[in-house]
């Protein structure tokens, strides 16, 4: 269990650094093509940067998986919270999640 969550926060600063990168490629990018005087070695830095941007596409958004902070469990995770369901009703009857209490018909 413990590896599969060093593996998830691995993933999660590996995502956050290459968004940083593609965002800067892609403004590169939109400058040379919007700049007139590289005409002539246009094709060279096309042929440069798009070989730099398919590097970088190892991790997608996709491919992050939500989990539980305390148990570490993968399935059924509230998101604005991050609990699964368990812990978060095991936070609600002792009272430590604010605006939430256990419902009475």
């Amino acid at each position: 269990m413990v590896i599969k969550k060093i593996k998830d926060i691995k993933k999660r600063n590996l995502f956050a650094k290459l968004e940083y990168l593609k965002k800067i490629y892609k403004v590169i990018f939109i400058l040379l093509l919007n700049n007139d005087k590289f005409k002539t070695k246009k094709s060279i830095l096309f042929s440069k940067l798009l070989k730099l941007k398919f590097k970088i596409c190892r991790i997608s958004k996709v491919q992050i998986k939500n989990r539980c902070v305390i148990s570490n469990r993968s399935k059924a995770i509230s998101r604005p919270f991050f609990l699964s369901r368990i812990k978060m009703r095991e936070y609600i009857r002792a009272g430590l999640l604010p605006g939430y209490k256990k419902a009475v018909w």
